[in-house]
């Protein structure tokens, strides 16, 4: 993988663990990491702060960085998160270890769920909220910022609501330097120069973990990344739900097909997104890829890494200038044929490869004879998979 994901632009490098550790170091040699709880006063501190709009999983990582180098966070939490529920195990369990490393938490209030008429009635509810996290995860809240707040709340500026200091502020925001990477990119100043220069005597710093990734990309994959990984965690926990209770996991998906995740679960991710979406044209063809892509790399003496070359189209064309030395490599190495191996026969292989063809081609073909192509390849690939993972060449760890 390279450093710099596709699509991603040379700004988006600031927003990787790997930076948001030295950004981590070159602040602590500034500045002292205080709390809402205990700012102080007349000395020089940074607050530093995430808002948890999207992952909790991400907050965990920043979490662990800073833990690792003794500095204290506040992490906000909104009851009102479209993408996690704080009340799943799961989700609590993170937070709790996200204390246990020493950090604090806030409420991270959505008054657009409310709207609230004034400040009373905003009071009331953010000691309600408030409440109910206290009693969840054992720990006094310290302050409160607003979620996506209007101008009208955004002019609601006490010093504190319900015994929490508001990040917002009049007081807070004129005596603090404020820098946030709202969107995935930064507002007002970048951050690593702020730090650097270090010339502020107080300091807020925002940052929302999910747009802080293992490699630089584009502020929308970056929580594309986020949610979808969730949405896979889900399903991952449905399926396990219906296995350990012993009922039947109907999935519709071919047998053939399923039957890859037991060789190579990273892919079937993908191919299984492709059949739940009824994407069955793209599923086809990304598994005579694959099929072709296992061929080649077993028919190596290093499948790891082996790579067949890329190509935009694997129609007829490839089949006569490629396909041929990846059947040969594979005879030369295991002394019988592909099709063998996947008890078929070059007819049936054509067959289905003129499936393939006319799927690429745009051209309209007939449903079950897609699903028959499918089911074909899906059985090649793990066919292939356990005939040359007895000879030693290729197995469930093998890079895709």
């Amino acid at each position: 993988m390279s450093s710099l994901d596709r699509g991603s632009s040379k700004d988006d490098s600031d927003f990787t663990e790997s930076h948001y550790g030295e950004i981590l170091d070159i602040a602590k040699r500034s500045y002292a990491f205080a709390t809402y709880r205990d700012l102080p006063i007349g000395q020089k501190f940074v607050l530093w702060r995430h808002d948890v709009d999207v992952s909790l999983n991400r907050a965990e990582k920043l979490a662990v960085l800073e833990a690792e180098r003794d500095l204290t966070a506040t992490y906000f939490l909104d009851m009102h998160s479209m993408f996690y529920n704080l009340f799943e195990d799961s989700q609590v369990r993170i937070v709790k270890r996200i204390l246990g490393m020493g950090h604090r938490i806030g409420l991270h209030f959505d008054a657009n769920f409310y709207n609230p008429s004034d400040e009373s009635e905003l009071e009331l509810m953010i000691a309600r909220e408030s409440g109910i996290l206290c009693d969840v995860f054992s720990q006094e809240l310290d302050a409160v910022s607003f979620h996506n707040p209007s101008e009208v709340h955004l002019g609601w500026n006490r010093c504190a609501y319900a015994g929490l200091v508001n990040c917002y502020s009049t007081e807070l925001m004129k005596s603090t330097r404020y820098c946030s990477d709202s969107k995935g990119y930064w507002r007002f100043a970048r951050l690593t120069d702020v730090v650097s220069e270090g010339t502020d005597q107080q300091l807020q710093v925002l940052t929302h973990p999910e747009l802080w990734q293992e490699i630089p990309m584009a502020p929308r994959k970056r929580i594309y990344r986020s949610a979808y990984g969730r949405a896979l965690r889900l399903m991952q926990n449905y399926d396990d739900m219906t296995s350990a209770t012993g009922q039947v996991n109907h999935t519709g998906i071919p047998e053939s097909v399923l039957e890859i995740a037991a060789w190579f679960p990273d892919e079937f991710e993908f191919f299984d997104r492709l059949w739940n979406e009824n994407r069955f044209q793209t599923l086809l063809s990304e598994l005579h890829v694959a099929f072709l892509r296992y061929v080649f790399q077993s028919g190596s003496h290093h499948p790891s890494t082996t790579r067949i070359p890329k190509v935009q189209s694997l129609a007829t064309t490839l089949e006569a200038d490629i396909a041929s030395e990846i059947h040969s490599r594979f005879q030369n190495r295991f002394g019988l044929s592909v099709w063998e191996a996947i008890d078929s026969s070059v007819a049936q292989y054509h067959v289905h490869l003129n499936v393939v063809d006319l799927v690429r081609g745009g051209r309209d073909i007939a449903p079950d004879a897609i699903l028959e192509s499918i089911d074909y390849f899906g059985h090649g690939i793990t066919k292939v998979a356990r005939y040359v993972t007895d000879e030693g060449a290729i197995g469930h760890n093998v890079s895709l």
